[in-house]
């Protein structure tokens, strides 16, 4: 093909046309020139793309045929010979079997692929969880590796320890323990069943055909039920958060959650009434108790220094775990730094509990419980698996 250089140099040696038209001529035959010379690019691309896409679909076509055909014809040293395939195994309507093997390949590649989460997303999935925007950026802030894509709703125990220590706010803190605490309750028990599971948690590690009283410590037989007979010696069952105060009925979880019913003293579960915890009062000879009567409606209960802790944890946790947001419809229980009555959905007082849970610390039969109670209900007792997440929720509002 002539380049421009040529035609304007043939243009000026042997045209005798006058200068303008010999001008005019020249530029007309460039463009032409300069046309023709990009159709033939055009082309030329145009050619490339076809023969590209012929020999994919032809690469396609072949893979495709020698799929169906059933079998092949070699040459042996005993002359033809046919190779019959096994027949494949029936596939369902979405396998790739029928679908060439380079698009089947590609197409695998891509459904394993996993789009990563971006920040907002995690933030408006969380919201919905804990219905406020801040505090889901909060927990998202506080999420150690946000580019991952999330492992559970429920955020574990470790996380909620690493809460702590990373300083995180009491109110975000509260809810993921909220959350994994709900999330593992697997089994609400009735309450005739209630016996037995007591006789498990309980037992007197000492002696099995025994369980431990809860306010005198005395070991008595399991066997020893109250159940309307009389006697000085028999037990039963002692609902720690009073069920006065905000569960009454029998199908609400909170009425048989092991984590606050224990063995006690028929006597004693008796005249401790559904008073709440405090100092002080009159000593009480059943148990190394005291009770202290402010009203009619309410008074205090002192219970024995080596289960004071003991106490504390078993409110901690229903303070956290009942939200008001339970199935069973067991309302927000919120721990209180009064004196409350029946018919209130809290007790006190809170910052007496805080200084019984810090110097009455998990020993190694609570520890025990808190596992057998895990084996048949579920969850566990966050409080006594990490003793620092109280002062976490309520140490600032205690040391005012």
């Amino acid at each position: 093909m002539v380049d421009d250089a040529e035609v304007e140099r043939r243009y000026r040696k042997s045209s005798k046309e006058s200068p303008s038209v010999q001008l005019d001529r020249l530029i007309l035959d460039m463009a032409k020139h300069e046309l023709g010379r990009r159709k033939y690019r055009a082309t030329k691309r145009m050619g490339l793309f076809a023969t590209a896409a012929t020999l994919v679909l032809s690469i396609g076509l072949v893979t495709f045929m020698e799929r169906e055909v059933p079998e092949e014809v070699v040459i042996t040293a005993k002359g033809p010979a046919v190779l019959v395939e096994e027949p494949a195994e029936e596939k369902s309507e979405q396998s790739f079997d029928r679908m060439p093997a380079p698009l089947a390949n590609a197409d695998r590649a891509l459904k394993k692929q996993q789009a990563p989460v971006s920040a907002e997303a995690e933030v408006a999935t969380m919201d919905r969880a804990f219905g406020s925007e801040a505090l889901s950026r909060e927990l998202l802030a506080e999420a150690p590796d946000r580019a991952s894509p999330p492992q559970s709703r429920a955020p574990s125990m470790a996380r909620a320890r690493a809460a702590v220590e990373t300083g995180i706010s009491a109110q975000a803190l509260r809810r993921q323990l909220n959350s994994e605490l709900v999330s593992t309750h697997k089994k609400v028990f009735r309450y005739n069943d209630v016996w037995q599971a007591l006789e498990y948690t309980d037992e007197d590690p000492k002696n099995s055909k025994n369980v431990i009283l809860l306010y005198s410590q005395r070991s008595t037989p399991k066997t020893a039920k109250h159940k309307g007979e009389e006697g000085d010696n028999l037990w039963n069952r002692e609902h720690v958060w009073p069920k006065s105060h905000g569960f009454p009925k029998k199908n609400q979880s909170a009425y048989t959650d092991l984590h606050h019913l224990r063995p006690s003293d028929r006597h004693i579960n008796s005249d401790r009434r559904d008073w709440d915890f405090d100092e002080g009062g009159k000593s009480y000879n059943r148990c190394q108790c005291k009770r202290k009567k402010v009203d009619k409606n309410s008074g205090s209960f002192e219970p024995p220094h080596q289960v004071k802790g003991d106490i504390a944890r078993m409110l901690f946790y229903m303070d956290v775990r009942y939200e008001g947001e339970d199935e069973s419809k067991t309302p927000d229980l919120v721990l209180s730094d009064r004196l409350t009555q029946a018919g209130d959905v809290s007790i006190g007082k809170l910052c007496v509990l805080l200084r019984w849970h810090r110097n009455d610390p998990p020993d190694s039969v609570e520890k025990r419980r808190n596992q057998r109670i895990k084996e048949l209900q579920g969850n566990r007792n966050p409080f006594i698996d990490d003793p620092n997440l109280a002062s976490q929720l309520w140490g600032r509002q205690c040391s005012q």
